[in-house]
């Protein structure tokens, strides 16, 4: 059964429990508004749509050292290190060349832009553009660059909500925003049962995992698209280039302990492309993975611990 169904970052967001528990009405209600409150008031701090977001007033500081909300400061910090530990294919500094692209608003606001996709001229960082101070709540972003925490933001606001649920008293559940979720515990007697979506029938599924106690995040180039003057784009940027990546990897998957990892795994493995994408991810620390390709070509792995 569903706690709770709403809105929130440009997608779902449900709480799912298993259907032999009971949960009171009222515990119910308790529920679903603190995790409406939560999320809310982590987007209002990490969302590059939202003006007066600490995210976006930290994006206008003009290359000065400022104090900045110790939340933003935490996941900063993690998106950074996934920076230098992907050697900067996963990359956060990208808000501009996102913006040049034309998504500039909120996905459910965005329907067609008539920016041309033009030749990009960024330079790819070899060193981050962001500071942070080692105790201290404070930072500096090198000028000419903006954060943009779509890559992790969603997971770390997930991650928050699902540990919030388990400290209220709930043992078993499926926090999800969009694809990218936290199953705790069973569902029931049995594991979750989590369907990996098939990117050409949106539909159906291409496969199903089993998952316990696990966190599942998806990226894949087949969901936000728009149109521009120059066909359809998507916000999956190559790092290197720009532009909406042109990788053979349509779909990823990843099954692992902590979403924000899963969230950054899934990302760089569909933007190294299939053959560089299966090596990495057979090198990381997750569970299972599942890259689908534009030939439709499904692989499934499970990375022996």
């Amino acid at each position: 059964m569903d706690i709770v169904r709403f809105r929130a970052m440009g997608t779902d967001v449900t709480v799912h429990v298993p259907d032999v528990y009971h949960v009171p009405d009222d515990v119910g209600e308790l529920l679903a508004d603190g995790v409406q409150r939560l999320i809310s008031e982590w987007e209002s701090i990490l969302s590059r749509f939202h003006p007066d977001s600490a995210l976006s007033r930290f994006n206008r500081t003009n290359g000065h050292w400022v104090d900045v909300d110790p939340r933003l400061a935490a996941v900063l910090r993690l998106a950074d290190q996934a920076f230098a530990e992907t050697h900067g294919w996963f990359d956060p500094y990208l808000g501009e060349d996102i913006r040049r692209i034309g998504y500039d608003l909120s996905f459910e606001q965005l329907t067609v832009t008539y920016r041309p996709l033009e030749v990009s001229e960024r330079i790819a960082p070899s060193e981050s553009p962001l500071t942070l101070h080692a105790t201290a709540s404070r930072a500096r972003l090198e000028p000419g660059y903006e954060v943009d925490l779509g890559g992790i933001g969603k997971g770390w606001i997930v991650r928050q909500a699902a540990q919030w649920l388990e400290q209220a008293g709930l043992t078993a559940f499926i926090c999800n925003a969009g694809g990218d979720m936290v199953c705790r515990g069973m569902n029931g007697d049995e594991p979750w049962t989590i369907g990996v979506l098939d990117p050409f029938a949106p539909q159906a599924t291409s496969l199903t995992l089993s998952v316990r106690d696990r966190a599942v995040a998806t990226s894949g180039t087949y969901r936000r698209r728009w149109m521009t003057t120059n066909g359809p784009a998507h916000h999956l940027l190559d790092p290197f280039t720009g532009l909406p990546t042109e990788s053979d990897v349509v779909s990823c998957t990843i099954v692992h302990r902590d979403l924000v990892r899963a969230e950054v795994q899934a990302k760089v493995a569909l933007l190294l492309g299939f053959e560089l994408g299966q090596n990495w991810l057979s090198q990381q620390d997750c569970d299972e993975w599942v890259l689908i390709t534009s030939s439709r070509e499904v692989l499934h792995q499970c990375n022996s611990l």
